[in-house]
Parts: C-alpha cells; sequence; structure tokens
C-alpha cells in the first residue's frame, strides 16, 4: 500500500504504520492550509449548484482534485466539529460573504433610501433564487442540529463564527438602509435594530415562500420583484411598485399639460418714454406703468389720468 492510499483511507490525527516508521497526519502550513481550505470551498459552492449532487466530503475533495482525507486536514475530525460539519460552515460562510456583497452594491445603487431597500430586498431575493441550495444550508437546520457539537461548543467553532460575521455583514447592510429611511420619515421611527430584524425575517420568509415546491407544484409562482415590493411594504408600511407608477403618471401628465410660458407684452410708461416686459405671475404693475393700446392718431399722450390704461 502507498503513502497517498494509506493516507486516504485515515482522517487528520490518525497514528499509521509506513515502512516501519509511525507518523500523523499533520495539516499543511498556514498559506498552503488557505489554498486547499477554499479549493474545496469552491468545489462545495460547485456541488450547490448542481440539485443532484449530494454535499459530500469525497465529492468536494474529487471536485477539488484533491484526497479524501483533505478535508480532514483542513476542517478538522468529525468528533471535533470538523469533518462533512466543518465543510458546511465553511460553504455557508462563504455563501453569506456572497450575498452580503450583493446587498452592499445593492444598497449603494440609489441616494433614494426607498429605492435602495427595494433594491436589496430584490438583491437577497434574487440571489436566493440563484443559489437555493446554498440559501437552504446558510439558514436552514443542516448546520445548526447537525453534528456531535453541542450549542456552546458549535457557537465558538472558527467556521460558525465566520459564518455569523457574514451573516451579520449583511444585516449591519439591511440596518443602514432602514436608517436612512427614518431619518427622510419614509419608515416609522423607533428602534432601527427591531426594524432591521422584521426586516431580515420578512426577507427569509419571502425567500423561502419563493423556493417552496408546494405552491410551485399549485401552480402558485411569485416573481422576485413582487416578493421585494411585499418585503418593502410590510416593513415600511408602502408599496414602491403602486408609489413608483404613480409618480411617473403625474410627472408624465404634468409635463404634457404644462402650457408654453406666455410672450412678455410690452408696458408704457404714463409719459410714454420708458418700456418694460409683462411682470411675472402675480406680481402687478409699477405705478407708473400702463400697457400699451393703439390711439387715434394725433390724441395727445396725457388724454388720460397716468395710471389708467389707454384706450379703456
Amino acid at each position: 500500500m502507498t503513502l497517498s492510499t494509506t493516507r486516504s483511507a485515515l482522517p487528520m490525527g490518525t497514528p499509521t504504520i509506513h515502512e516501519g516508521r509511525a507518523y500523523r497526519m499533520e495539516p499543511p502550513p498556514g498559506g498552503a492550509r488557505e489554498e486547499l481550505r477554499q479549493l474545496l470551498i469552491d468545489a462545495g459552492l460547485s456541488i450547490l449548484d448542481d440539485p443532484d449532487t449530494p454535499l459530500e466530503l469525497r465529492k468536494v475533495a474529487e471536485l477539488a482534485g484533491k484526497s479524501r482525507t483533505a478535508p480532514y486536514l483542513v476542517f478538522g475530525k468529525e468528533s471535533e466539529g470538523g469533518g462533512v460539519l466543518g465543510l458546511r460552515m465553511a460553504v455557508a460562510a462563504e455563501g453569506a460573504r456572497m450575498m452580503a456583497e450583493r446587498l452592499g452594491e445593492a444598497e449603494r445603487s440609489s441616494a433614494d433610501p426607498l429605492v435602495a431597500f427595494q433594491r436589496v430586498a430584490r438583491a437577497f431575493l434574487g440571489f436566493v433564487t440563484e443559489h437555493p441550495r446554498l440559501f437552504r444550508l446558510m439558514f436552514g437546520p443542516e448546520i445548526g442540529v447537525s453534528g456531535p457539537l453541542p450549542a456552546r461548543e458549535l457557537a465558538d467553532h472558527r467556521e460558525f463564527q465566520n459564518l455569523s460575521r457574514e451573516r451579520l455583514a449583511s444585516e449591519r447592510i439591511i440596518q443602514r438602509v432602514i436608517a436612512r429611511c427614518q431619518a427622510l420619515r419614509i419608515a416609522p421611527p423607533g428602534d432601527t435594530t427591531r426594524y432591521t430584524m422584521i426586516a431580515w425575517a420578512s426577507m427569509v420568509g419571502a425567500a423561502f415562500l419563493l423556493l417552496d415546491e408546494v405552491l410551485e407544484a399549485a401552480g402558485v409562482r411569485t416573481e422576485v420583484d413582487d416578493a421585494a415590493n411585499l418585503v418593502t411594504e410590510s416593513v415600511l408600511g408602502l408599496d414602491p411598485q403602486p408609489l413608483g407608477e404613480v409618480t411617473h403618471t403625474f410627472l408624465q401628465a404634468q409635463a404634457k399639460s404644462e402650457p408654453a410660458p406666455p410672450a412678455p407684452v410690452a408696458y408704457m410708461s404714463a409719459d410714454d418714454t420708458e418700456l418694460s416686459e409683462r411682470p411675472a405671475a402675480g406680481e402687478p404693475p409699477a405705478a407708473s406703468d400702463v400697457e400699451r393700446a393703439p390711439r387715434p392718431a394725433g390724441a395727445p399722450a396725457h388724454d388720460e389720468a397716468p395710471g389708467r390704461p389707454l384706450g379703456r
């Protein structure tokens, strides 16, 4: 049996005998370990994009072009929360990082906080429909209730902490957008953290509805944009889609019905020496200005009192 074959059948830390010598499998050094870790995570993400391939250590190692022991070298032993549980948490953390990156782009895409919130909701739900298995891993029970670790030890696990940190980044993006809405009185005043949790719950709930196979089988299908509008309405108390349509229609109608500006009308002073344009709307003419009107030939310029329209 070769050395590589012997190692491929054993988890990290298992003493083995090769050519009369005992050795212990050790994880690769820092840089190499991180490179291997990322290769395995990328392989896990690729597997999750395939609806039929299970997320297993053997499949991940094969896709990454590594031995079956490679995941143990990176994530540790099953009994210590490593193995497949460590892999799942690492893949979920990478998915949460990708989601936070997309939400951040949506947040920065508009100075209007209402538009920004709707785009953040749309980005969240769009990510879910593009990566349904990854979303279920990030928010489902495969991590929290599986594996040998109790809750306290799970919370201290490195990969679990990475996942928590990346998910928190998405929550903070939502919190910032809600704070912007509150500053402009688009959102009700109050505890921003509370509204953030309402938004988070609304987005996650809408996501599971989008992925609900029972509803899909029954012919009930919700589009991402419609779901994003529902989330916005539930959190901010209004539906931006009808509001946007009304605003657009109003502006179009206003542009079509607005009359052309009137041509300026000449005014002549009472002594027939100064000429001026009509004052702005609502502004009365100066006391010394009267509207010039045709007058009979030879008629004196002072045939009427100053300040009184000529020819009337």
